[in-house]
């Protein structure tokens, strides 16, 4: 009596055993509920401050709505799984009350449940962030060959360009040639629903040039010739075509035709600009042009008739030393005898 006084009442079956069990446990384990303490302090173990329920007390529009950087993923990852191991390891233990054996044993399964899927989704987010990065680097070096392949293509683009500049241009005088022109004019006189075309074609000669260039030399003959395509560009307007078609010859198409009256006095200008004194080094040189001109449709309506008709009409202004005639002003007997 005295005994069971002393030593008052027992305690439930399993209760005072689990009871030392726990003090045993505190007991044996204080310095890890230390180090637990020191983590939930504020350190994850790795150096990385968790600071969880500091974040958990925050309220919306705070830095806890923010995303986490990919590169802290796996230290967010760990202080999570390392706060509920330590809820299930150590607080859950501590509990001595009867009544809580069976929800302690289901928080517990149901915390290490969460503990293995946070580790599935962490595994998966890893997974991921690897593939991540793997299709960022396939798309870097996409876009540098991309941007490779277009400086090539643009090289390429621009070699086509000069190469085919060059195969419609003069090389010296940066004219049109006689293939470009051909093509111009052919495309002028195709005119859709059967229209005329209202057109003149100019085909110019250059008077004594040949003696020009055997008695000073090809350099200043063809210097010459440059002078003589750049006041031709001068003169005739911007939407009219000036050709060298070869040698010491050149071609104007001249689309929209102007009156007849408008067309002389833009040939009379043409023939006075070319006609004017040149100096090429210490030479002064002075060339003449004889022009002649073929009105389409009257004088042809295919590009070789109207050049035919031009040229022949240019002869007989050299021949007559007019500086420029019309061939429908020609006589029949020359226009046959030309052509």
């Amino acid at each position: 009596m005295n005994q069971a006084a002393q030593t008052g009442p027992s305690p439930p079956d399993g209760v005072g055993a689990r009871a030392h069990a726990n003090g045993d446990a505190t007991g044996s384990n204080g310095q890890d509920n230390a180090h637990i303490a020191a983590r939930q302090a504020g350190s994850n173990g790795h150096g990385v401050p968790l600071n969880l329920a500091a974040a958990a007390q925050r309220g919306p529009g705070s830095d806890a709505d923010a995303d986490v950087a990919i590169e802290h993923w796996d230290d967010l990852f760990r202080s999570v799984k390392e706060r509920l191991r330590d809820t299930v390891d150590v607080h859950l233990a501590a509990l001595t009350l009867p009544l809580a054996d069976v929800a302690a044993v289901q928080v517990r399964t149901r915390v290490l449940e969460c503990v293995s899927a946070l580790d599935q989704l962490h595994q998966t987010l890893t997974n991921e962030a690897d593939r991540r990065q793997r299709i960022e680097l396939e798309l870097f070096e996409a876009r540098s060959a991309l941007a490779h392949a277009r400086t090539e293509l643009i090289g390429i683009r621009a070699a086509e360009l000069r190469s085919r500049h060059m195969a419609l241009h003069d090389s010296m005088t940066l004219l049109p040639n006689r293939s470009f022109f051909h093509a111009r004019l052919t495309q002028a006189l195709a005119l859709p629903d059967g229209a005329e075309p209202s057109l003149a074609v100019l085909y110019l000669d250059l008077d004594g040039f040949k003696a020009i260039n055997d008695a000073h030399g090809h350099e200043t003959g063809d210097a010459l010739l440059k002078i003589v395509a750049a006041r031709l560009t001068r003169i005739v307007r911007a939407e009219d075509m000036a050709s060298r078609v070869g040698g010491d010859e050149f071609a104007c198409v001249l689309g929209g035709m102007p009156t007849r009256e408008q067309l002389a006095e833009l040939v009379g200008k043409l023939v006075q600009a070319i006609s004017a004194t040149v100096q090429i080094g210490p030479v002064m040189l002075r060339v003449r042009p004889s022009i002649g001109i073929a009105l389409c449709p009257g004088d042809g309506n295919t590009a070789d008739a109207l050049l035919k008709t031009a040229d022949a009409a240019m002869y007989s202004a050299k021949r007559h030393q007019t500086g420029y005639a019309f061939f429908d002003e020609m006589s029949d007997e020359s226009k046959h005898g030309a052509l």
